[in-house]
């Protein structure tokens, strides 16, 4: 089996931008039953740090990877995609792996979402 892929593509068009792909998502309610995983790119000057990461929230948020802080390039579209086999989880932008990482949290099907 070659594991579930998915993408979108975005675009930053300024500071207090942020973006992203939620994956093996199961709930109802955002903050109240929903988990998932998420792969997250927020620009300088939002209400959470520059970061480019990959977390869980299952009901609380955890970084499952250390971030990285590049710089988000704006008007220009960027590819997101991760790739979900068993528990390996990989994450890319514009077809670079930027986080490879196992975590058998949810080791399941899923919905797909944006962020």
């Amino acid at each position: 089996m070659g594991g579930d892929r998915q993408a979108v593509e975005v675009q930053f068009l300024g500071d207090e931008s942020s973006a992203g792909l939620l994956f093996r998502t199961q709930g109802q309610d955002f903050y109240n039953d929903m988990s998932f995983y998420q792969f997250e790119w927020y620009t300088r000057g939002t209400h959470h740090d520059k970061r480019l990461s990959l977390m869980r929230k299952n009901p609380y948020w955890v970084q499952i990877v250390t971030p990285l802080y590049p710089e988000a390039p704006y008007k220009k579209w960027i590819d997101f995609r991760v790739r979900a086999e068993k528990d390996h989880l990989e994450a890319f932008i514009d077809g670079e792996r930027v986080f490879d990482k196992k975590d058998a949290t949810f080791v399941r099907g899923g919905r797909l979402g944006l962020h």
